[in-house]
């Protein structure tokens, strides 16, 4: 029943069909059925306002990677490519408890607070892996991401793996702690060997946030938090890529250290 109903047509419709009202032994004892009626009636006009309305529609929301920040020192040298690796995201795997539709607002020791108001517009999984590889091809400057899983014929230098075992808010900061390793393309004569891996740990304070346009509510604060964390993070997978021993090589604009030519 709505809320809104006349309860008090209802009552009387309820009360006229009463056993109080009807039965003859109660006729001397009017008080008592009209007591009855009257819990009758304050039961029914509760239970009808305590049924729930029409709900407000789920908030979808997606991640985007802020423009990075550059300064006229290395605005000038970012015209020059840092690292020409070509990479392919072979697999992103997500901690059990981030791989979900619905956004985690907030960690709270062992508990995670999240609402079936607030939802990803796609998988969690698929847009960090677009996003990882679009701002790995800005931070590294002139390398190039190839589609996965690859075409005959297709050799990057690297496969590229990436593991989040966390990517939440406690507090006011948001943690991302991500595992990436670095393989070789398996050929038929040679499987795939193993390269590079290192983990990547940021934690970034929400207070720059604060006076951002159309961040007011705590989902939009969470992912916008969750954008400035990524950004951050891809960027210091650039510098791991480029000063480890392994891949520092595979920068080089030539061939790559595998002997493979690049297509």
């Amino acid at each position: 029943m709505p809320c809104n109903a006349n309860p008090i047509a209802l009552c009387l419709e309820r009360l006229l069909k009463s056993p109080e009202v009807h039965a003859p032994h109660l006729l001397h004892d009017w008080p008592r059925a009209r007591r009855a009626s009257a819990v009758l009636c304050l039961a029914l006009v509760m239970a009808g306002c305590a049924l729930p309305g029409p709900q407000a529609p789920a908030q979808l929301y997606a991640l985007s990677l802020p423009t990075p920040n550059l300064s006229r020192e290395t605005a000038a040298a970012s015209a020059t490519p840092v690292c020409s690796l070509q990479f392919a995201l072979r697999e992103l795997e997500l901690a059990g408890a981030l791989d979900r539709p619905e956004v985690i607002l907030r960690r709270d020791g062992p508990r995670l607070q999240a609402s079936a108001m607030h939802l990803w517009a796609a998988p969690l999984r698929s847009e960090l892996s677009r996003l990882l590889g679009a701002g790995l091809e800005q931070s590294l400057r002139g390398a190039r991401q190839w589609p996965y899983p690859l075409r005959f014929g297709q050799r990057p230098d690297v496969l590229l793996s990436m593991t989040f075992d966390d990517f939440t808010r406690t507090g006011e900061a948001m943690v991302l702690s991500m595992r990436w390793q670095a393989w070789t393309i398996p050929l038929a004569s040679q499987p795939a060997r193993w390269l590079a891996g290192q983990t990547v740990q940021v934690t970034q304070s929400a207070s720059p946030l604060s006076n951002q346009a159309g961040v007011t509510d705590q989902a939009s604060q969470t992912v916008a938090l969750m954008n400035s964390t990524l950004r951050s993070s891809i960027d210091l997978l650039a510098k791991q890529l480029i000063s480890d021993p392994a891949i520092a090589p595979l920068c080089q604009p030539a061939t790559s250290s595998v002997g493979l030519p690049r297509n």
